[in-house]
């Protein structure tokens, strides 16, 4: 009797135990209402709506690499068979790497509506940084956005953030309703930004919304054969070239050096936090994977007395 006795207070004090386990609160997870509720919060948000860039499928890899790989500009030489599908133009629908550019895009863009949707119940900012967070994040939304609309034509549109598994599945937007969407982003971005040379590197500012939307109208223009686009594209690209304060690099090869008088907005990596074009590019002698290479065909576009430019750019 004392043996099972013993055993039935062990247990309860086991199930107690447990119990109250269950109970503390996580410490590798945190609420969104708990996330974003001061400056300090806005901050680490911007930097993980800014880190969603460096995504494997967004800049941190296939971004660069997938639209010269479709367009023949470079080739499969490698061994990762999804590649191999967007060389041969033959896609299934189990592709990795059109999976990771949906999914990188939308979750960069679920990231950037909670920081909107938390920003009224901020009150440790004055007006300015309230306008240049908003301006960051529409700006961040709008280059997302622009990233599947490129690629995948009208997606699904969300300007409010995902929280919960009740609202997954949204019909598809036209590609134009999209567009609207960029365009209105990198309008109010336009107003609200600071001056670029105000912002730390990595970070938007107000040259690089209008330079994106000289890029969106022009990509608009060859997509509806509309004029009004490519007058707005000249428009926003003069604007730039006048008022930016930019120069043209005086070295070609630098463009891949880092900082240079041309840069109106990059995605920032370091050796730490790095991307993998190089090793996806680099033959297996440099210790790459040589999973593509450019075409023999664009290289031969090069101009042969244009040395400097083909070694720094093949």
């Amino acid at each position: 009797m004392k043996k099972i006795l013993f055993l039935m207070t062990t247990g309860l004090a086991l199930f107690a135990s447990c119990s109250k386990m269950l109970d503390i609160e996580p410490t590798d997870a945190i609420s969104s209402s708990e996330a974003i509720k001061d400056k300090a919060g806005i901050e680490k948000a911007i930097s993980g709506a800014y880190d969603a860039f460096q995504n494997a499928g967004l800049y941190g890899r296939n971004r660069v690499i997938l639209g010269d790989l479709a367009a023949d500009n470079l080739v499969w030489t490698g061994t990762t068979l999804d590649y191999a599908q967007l060389d041969n133009n033959n896609i299934t629908i189990d592709n990795s790497l059109i999976d990771g550019m949906w999914s990188g895009a939308f979750d960069g863009i679920n990231r950037v509506n909670g920081i909107l949707a938390a920003m009224p119940g901020i009150s440790d900012i004055n007006d300015a940084e309230r306008a240049a967070y908003e301006g960051e994040a529409v700006f961040m939304r709008a280059l997302y956005y622009f990233n599947l609309l490129t690629y995948f034509g009208g997606v699904p549109i969300r300007t409010s953030p995902t929280l919960d598994v009740n609202n997954l599945d949204l019909p598809r937007n036209t590609a134009a309703e999209v567009y609207d969407q960029v365009i209105a982003d990198l309008k109010d971005a336009e107003i609200k930004l600071p001056p670029t040379g105000q912002m730390p590197e990595g970070r938007a500012g107000s040259m690089a919304a209008t330079a994106l939307l000289a890029r969106v109208y022009l990509t608009r223009y060859h997509a509806e054969s509309k004029t009004e686009y490519a007058d707005l594209a000249i428009a926003k690209a003069s604007q730039v070239i006048s008022d930016g304060g930019f120069s043209l690099a005086g070295n070609y090869a630098d463009l891949y050096a880092g900082n240079t008088p041309e840069r109106i907005f990059q995605v920032v990596f370091s050796v730490q936090d790095r991307n993998r074009l190089a090793e996806y590019f680099f033959p297996r002698s440099l210790t790459g994977r040589y999973e593509i290479a450019p075409a023999e065909s664009i290289m031969v576009t090069y101009d042969v007395a244009d040395s400097l430019r083909f070694k720094a750019s093949i």
